[in-house]
């Protein structure tokens, strides 16, 4: 909702916009075990259900054929900026795991992850008014807290995961670009701010920065600093829409 909050000045659930981020994820995850069943057979700790056996390979592709085609058919009742946005969403979940496999190519892994937050949340934007080069902030914001999760992921699974950005760098320098990354939203955030596109009284939420690097400057387990960042993340984007649509006098609207 990011995008059409900052586009329209209120909240606009658009249904046919979540289906496809619904329909278009679930295909990728799918399309990324399929193309890792071999791979992940091998692992001691196998998180693939194709892989264990507990769904069928002819089945999964029956289920990626659906989803992807839904996702594609979602895609013609969009504009044409939202449209091909959501084309290269689709082509980058493809090429993930297949094909180039981005995946194991560092740091187009990061890049990947990053770009699908990104890419999701520019469509929501581009429903409401055409894209601008003031956007790019919004972008930016997003696709580094893409990437953090990514990073925060690999540091978890280091020992299972084939050739990776944090294979490459070490857990520590991972987590070191992680607090990187957030100081950079936090610096767009705060652009953001300053170029209109949220209420000045915004900057308040600046100092709550802090509470979401703790867990990274104390950083001992990324299974729990995940979770942290999760609930954190939840509470703070949680107040600011609230708070948005209070200070702006905004509304919210369904659409189809």
């Amino acid at each position: 909702m990011v995008g059409p909050i900052l586009g329209c000045g209120m909240v606009v659930i658009n249904l046919r916009l979540m289906l496809f981020i619904l329909l278009s994820s679930i295909s990728g995850f799918v399309w990324n075990d399929l193309m890792d069943v071999e791979e992940d057979k091998l692992k001691q700790k196998v998180r693939n259900p194709i892989a264990t056996g507990r769904i069928s390979p002819v089945l999964a592709y029956l289920l990626w054929g659906i989803l992807t085609i839904c996702s594609v058919i979602l895609l013609f009742g969009f504009n044409q900026t939202v449209s091909l946005l959501g084309a290269v969403v689709l082509t980058v979940w493809c090429v993930y795991s297949w094909g180039p496999r981005l995946k194991n190519r560092p740091p187009l892994d990061l890049f990947a992850h990053g770009s699908w937050a990104m890419l999701y949340v520019l469509m929501g934007f581009g429903l409401c008014q055409p894209l601008t080069i003031r956007v790019v902030l919004i972008g930016t914001m997003v696709f580094c807290f893409g990437v953090v999760a990514n990073l925060l992921q690999e540091i978890r699974d280091i020992a299972a995961d084939g050739r990776t950005t944090v294979r490459e760098l070490g857990s520590k320098r991972g987590a070191t670009l992680t607090i990187l990354l957030m100081l950079v939203s936090a610096c767009c955030y705060i652009l953001i701010v300053l170029e209109g596109f949220l209420p000045s009284i915004c900057v308040a939420f600046v100092p709550f920065i802090y509470f979401v690097l703790k867990p990274l400057y104390d950083f001992r387990d990324a299974s729990t600093v995940i979770a942290q960042l999760r609930f954190r993340g939840f509470l703070i984007g949680g107040g600011m829409v609230i708070a948005y649509l209070v200070l702006t006098g905004g509304r919210v609207v369904m659409l189809v």
